[in-house]
């Protein structure tokens, strides 16, 4: 990590958001077609467990309705 990079942390809500947005964006166009049941039940632990630990209560709530 760059040392310009620790005076950015944590990120305001609207930068995380957009951050988030782009890692999720990227994660689904790279997700198989036909994933296999275990690419399925990793990907549906991941959205939980991701939801769980997002610093943002509202999105968080949000991403666990989805």
């Amino acid at each position: 990590m760059r040392s310009e990079d620790v005076n950015q942390c944590p990120l305001d809500k609207d930068e995380l958001g957009r951050n988030t947005w782009s890692f999720l964006h990227t994660m689904a166009a790279n997700y198989p077609d036909t994933p296999s049941v275990e690419q399925r039940d990793k990907m549906s632990s991941f959205m939980r467990l991701f939801s769980e630990f997002y610093p943002c209560e509202p999105c968080a709530a949000s991403l666990r309705d989805e």
